[in-house]
């Protein structure tokens, strides 16, 4: 079910809202803040940092597969977005700001051009749009994901939701959605914000820098992180964080967005927080969630393995080749010899399935 939650705001909001919006697998709250860290819960430090600016959380059913819950197609979960914000009343007036992980700013552009496309004949599409003024894009993946398309070979395995499977590299879909957003006149009036990850988990870059960048007039920010962490600021020093902040408050200098400033916006009010089911959130899913991509990883790879059985010893220090390995072991074809390099492989891509799951977990 979509909610917006509200973390924190003022008695008198001047500035207007700020909504965070997760990604795919992600959540209201863990997508936000470090694991175990307390007080890391980053949109509590946009709330009081800038004075007169009510901060929310969008959260939406976005599991990466059909076992683990649901998830609509991009197209229908923009529908029913717009449907919730233009119809919320703490969003009614002043103007609104996005901060985007992921698949949630692909969700937000669609959005955009759903509102768009409602204007002349719905007057609450037509004044939400209208209010649209800043969008932090972080580590979005405008025309597709690798990853997804690797996940989208598996899908006889592991059941990817609609919405991991739009998120394939170079979906025809995305691309005609980029391609509108950088001419649509109602995105030229917006203001961005884009930065993308410089690295990768054990399990590779899931969004590369190509795809992190949608092509508008902006220059997009590389930042120290994969796609888990890249979220998750360690202080308010950090270099996503303080950029956002100067960037929605519309200031240059610390002193700006100090809250002496617009006293009349009356007093910090945090929202106590609401429990929300994580998409996956038991020990015994995530191991399946473990054994699932193990599976899927062969399944989706071994047609290509030929070329990489070239050589007496076909596992190179790759973890995922290390996969091809265990094919070969269980079918007999395993030639014996530098079993420790092999063994630190396997260990590798067990770390690599380890760390897919915690992204699913974490976000």
């Amino acid at each position: 079910m979509t909610q917006l939650i509200k973390i924190g705001g003022w008695t008198t909001p001047l500035r207007g809202s700020a909504v965070f919006v997760h990604g795919l697998g992600g959540h209201a709250y863990n997508t936000w803040q470090r694991a175990n860290v307390p007080d890391s819960l980053w949109p509590v430090w946009i709330a009081q940092d800038i004075r007169g600016l009510n901060v929310y959380s969008l959260s939406y059913p976005a599991a990466p597969f059909r076992w683990a819950g649901t998830a609509m197609p991009l197209e229908d979960r923009a529908v029913n977005v717009l449907e919730y914000l233009a119809n919320d009343p703490d969003l009614d007036q002043g103007p609104i700001n996005f901060i985007c992980h992921s698949l949630g700013g692909l969700v937000i552009k669609q959005v955009i051009r759903e509102a768009s496309s409602r204007k002349a004949y719905d007057p609450r599409s037509a004044d939400l749009l209208g209010r649209i003024k800043k969008i932090v894009f972080i580590a979005t993946p405008h025309t597709g994901a690798d990853q997804a398309t690797w996940l989208d070979r598996s899908k006889i395995l592991i059941w990817p939701t609609t919405a991991t499977q739009s998120l394939v590299a170079n979906n025809p879909m995305l691309r005609n959605l980029n391609v509108w957003y950088r001419l649509a006149p109602e995105a030229k009036s917006i203001e961005h914000l884009v930065f993308y990850e410089t690295q990768g988990t054990y399990g590779g870059t899931i969004v590369d820098p190509g795809s992190g960048d949608p092509g508008l007039n902006v220059t997009p920010i590389p930042i120290d992180a994969n796609h888990i962490d890249i979220c998750k600021p360690t202080d308010r020093r950090a270099v996503l964080y303080s950029r956002i902040r100067s960037f929605i408050s519309g200031a240059t200098k610390q002193s700006e967005i100090s809250p002496d400033n617009h006293d009349d916006a009356g007093e910090l009010q945090i929202a106590p927080a609401v429990d929300i089911n994580s998409p996956i959130k038991s020990g015994r899913t995530r191991r399946i969630v473990r054994l699932a991509l193990g599976l899927a990883a062969i399944v989706a790879f071994l047609p290509a393995a030929e070329g990489f059985f070239d050589q007496r010893h076909p596992v190179s220090c790759s973890a995922w080749k290390s996969f091809f390995w265990c094919a070969e072991a269980q079918s007999g074809t395993h030639h014996p010899g530098d079993e420790t390099q092999e063994h630190t492989d396997w260990q590798q891509s067990n770390h690599a399935l380890g760390d897919l799951a915690k992204f699913l977990e974490r976000q």
